[in-house]
């Protein structure tokens, strides 16, 4: 758990845009730091005269002096009168009960404390035994809102041990307890005491009201002094703030508006915001928008994981809720902010919440619950999966901003900063918003971080960082042969064209939606030559430079029944998270069947093709781009939902003969052979004319030819011997 006040350094931010921005709002924020500095200056002028009265507290250092003698008055008629409510409660003798008294009153002592300030809990508190006052601040309270500002409230205390104290209300707040020993036996008094303290104040009530009346001019001049001392702070960072806010990629409006509820929070006013959803994609900068924030505020800050509030044993979780929320009480103007709070207040009732985040779910709503209690504390929460919060959890944060991926302008930003950052001087090249596409602000610090590192110890250059962003692009890829190229596919010109435009179009989605053309979103491959398909596939990510996701259905079937959907949408998140991706559903039929033919699916299966449907469909109106590319050689097998979620179809016929011919010339071509390549594809080609081969079979033939040259170079002596010949191709010629 980290707690601070105040954050030195503040790592660079980067969100995109959430609303667009105006002319009119291009200078706002400034002139927002402006009006935040001519108000501060405002009341330091306003209450420095005020600051500056001396005699107000030289007249309350006077009443301490003089006017408190009541309280002993006071003391000693309380004292006279617990005799018979004492010995009512203990059954003992008029003796007892005097003794009892004699023993209290002897250490007993009267202080009248006032509270002038709540958060921290202060009191000015006047003692008629030392003819003074002093200032005591009470860190721990978790209730502050029991203090009434302004008002008398009446501590009784015994030898160093402070008993009770009544409230204005007559009503009283009991921390200890007076205990009488005699022969051995302790008597405990209970809360007899209070209540006859109580009782008996009432006859003091026009003496509390001059202690009142005596100490509200000086009270009046500490809330000056705050205010000043406050202001000037506030005017002392707020160009430091204004710096900060510069380094969150968020568009001025959305600055604005989340500055100006914070003002409101800062003022404790009725209408300020209690919580705050910062939710979008991971790395846009949401746990820097919350540090920045208790930094312009200068607040205390608790930045907590579910790490720091889940323990092992049920109970302990709740404790622990506690004990963050009475920090943030003790310690107010307070934000408490809580990084990936999906995993904190996921959905009761869920598969994946167990009965621990149950229980820390329900303390913080508990907590959370208590109107009063909370003022001056603001729970700030940061997630990329906010479909996984419990619904009241939703409902106590009442604002939401969604920080969503930057946009190209915003990258190219963040990517000179964070060049600047590594000491690195590029010029940067003019497709950087096509290259860093779909990357959030995290990524291209590591990005730019990665540059640095393949070019070490040399300058890096624009060379270095396309290696970078393609090195960036295929992690976390399926494996991808890089012989996957344009030129290697077996298809007819307009089908080739046909994926040539749709791999400009993805490469460059951004920049072609900005001119109203219609990025494709969704193809599904149909035919027989399964081999090509999954070739084709492997081509689309080369030549796009896309992110490559190829599921299989076991990555998806699960053993129990809430799993299998489950993971279905935790690797389209991913796919999200990746974007823009490809993900490659081969076999289709086989990832989901359709539902309307007798025993071709069980319930594990209608839970993958039910939730299979739904992110498909969430995929083409996603702002993170993800191509669904499918494949399959029984279309008429694949469940209808699925199937009417690919906007267009392509046809990949088994080769013919030119295409044959191209095939084995691409498979033989860095291999050792004892023949022309060319003469030697044409006859391979002509011999399996009209065998209904797909590309996956001849390339077995091919493998199957190496295995028989390589057998037989073993038995003549070695490597040395090694060639394919013609006559290796004997499957093909016996077929």
């Amino acid at each position: 758990m980290q707690s601070e006040t105040q954050i030195e350094e503040i790592e660079p931010s980067y969100n995109g845009y959430v609303v667009p921005e105006s002319i009119e709002l291009a200078t706002a924020l400034d002139q927002y730091w402006l009006e935040r500095r001519a108000l501060c200056e405002e009341t330091i002028e306003r209450y420095s005269v005020a600051a500056g009265d001396t005699a107000a507290e030289r007249d309350w250092q006077s009443f301490c002096s003089h006017g408190t003698s009541f309280l002993k008055k006071y003391l000693s008629k309380a004292a006279d009168s617990i005799d018979a409510p004492l010995r009512e409660h203990w059954r003992c003798s008029f003796s007892m009960a005097r003794e009892a008294r004699k023993a209290f009153e002897k250490e007993a002592t009267v202080e009248a404390w006032i509270p002038f300030s709540q958060y921290p809990l202060k009191f000015a508190c006047a003692a008629p035994t030392t003819g003074t006052y002093t200032v005591r601040e009470i860190s721990e309270s978790a209730h502050p809102e029991n203090f009434a500002l302004g008002k008398t409230h009446v501590m009784v205390r015994w030898n160093d041990t402070y008993l009770f104290v009544i409230l204005p209300n007559q009503s009283f707040v009991t921390m200890s307890t007076f205990n009488f020993t005699k022969s051995d036996t302790t008597w405990s008094t209970e809360e007899v005491l209070p209540r006859v303290f109580a009782a008996t104040l009432a006859q003091f009530g026009s003496k509390l009201l001059e202690a009142e009346t005596k100490f509200m001019p000086l009270r009046a001049v500490w809330n000056a002094r705050g205010q000043v001392s406050r202001a000037t702070a506030q005017l002392h960072t707020i160009s430091r703030s204004a710096d900060t806010w510069q380094r969150v990629q968020l568009p001025d409006a959305q600055k604005l508006d989340i500055l100006r509820r914070m003002e409101l929070f800062e003022n404790s006013d009725p209408a300020a915001p209690r919580g705050l959803l910062l939710h979008g994609p991971t790395g846009t900068g949401k746990s820097l928008i919350a540090r920045t924030l208790a930094e312009t505020l200068s607040c205390d800050f608790q930045s907590l994981s579910l790490a720091d509030i889940k323990q092992e044993h049920l109970g302990a979780s709740g404790k622990r809720v506690r004990e963050i929320w009475d920090q943030a009480r003790a310690h107010r103007p307070s934000i408490i902010f809580i990084d990936e709070c999906d995993g904190v207040f996921g959905r009761r009732g869920a598969a994946e919440t167990d009965v621990i985040a149950a229980d820390v779910v329900g303390a913080f709503l508990a907590e959370w619950d208590g109107i009063e209690q909370t003022s001056g504390i603001m729970v700030i929460g940061a997630t990329n999966k906010r479909s996984m919060l419990d619904d009241a959890i939703l409902s106590r944060f009442g604002w939401e901003v969604e920080v969503p991926l930057p946009a190209a302008p915003e990258r190219r930003h963040i990517l000179e900063q964070e060049l600047k950052a590594n000491r690195i001087e590029m010029e940067l090249p003019d497709d950087t918003g096509s290259l860093t596409q779909g990357m959030s602000g995290r990524d291209i610090r590591n990005l730019a971080a990665a540059t640095k590192s393949l070019a070490h110890p040399n300058p890096p250059t624009a060379e270095h960082l396309f290696e970078a962003v393609g090195a960036a692009r295929k992690r976390g890829n399926a494996r991808v042969g890089h012989a996957a190229t344009w030129e290697s596919l077996t298809l007819e010109l307009a089908e080739l064209e046909r994926l040539r435009l749709i791999s400009a179009l993805l490469r460059d989605a951004e920049k072609w939606r900005a001119q109203g053309v219609g990025v494709p979103n969704s193809l599904l491959l149909t035919g027989p030559d399964s081999g090509t398909k999954r070739q084709l596939a492997q081509t689309l990510s080369n030549e796009s430079g896309l992110t490559f996701l190829a599921p299989t259905l076991s990555d998806f079937k699960a053993n129990y029944s809430g799993q299998s959907g489950n993971r279905v949408k935790l690797f389209f998140e991913r796919a999200r998270a990746s974007s823009p991706a490809i993900v490659f559903l081969d076999r289709l039929d086989m990832i989901a069947p359709s539902r309307n033919v007798a025993n071709a699916t069980d319930a594990l299966s209608n839970e993958i093709i039910g939730q299979l449907a739904q992110e498909c469909e969430r995929a083409q109106y996603s702002d993170g781009h993800v191509f669904l590319l499918g494949a399959t050689s029984k279309p008429d097998q694949v469940d209808s939902e699925v199937l009417d979620c690919f906007q267009e179809r392509m046809a990949v016929a088994l080769p013919n003969r030119d295409a044959r011919i191209k095939l084995f010339t691409r498979l033989l071509t860095d291999k050792k052979i004892d023949f022309s390549l060319g003469d030697g594809a044409l006859l391979l080609a002509e011999l399996t004319e009209g065998k209904s081969l797909d590309s996956r079979d001849i390339e077995n033939s091919v493998q199957a030819a190496q295995q028989r040259a390589l057998l037989r170079a073993v038995r003549n002596g070695g490597p040395e011997h090694y060639s394919i010949s013609l006559d290796d191709f004997e499957s093909l010629q016996l077929t």
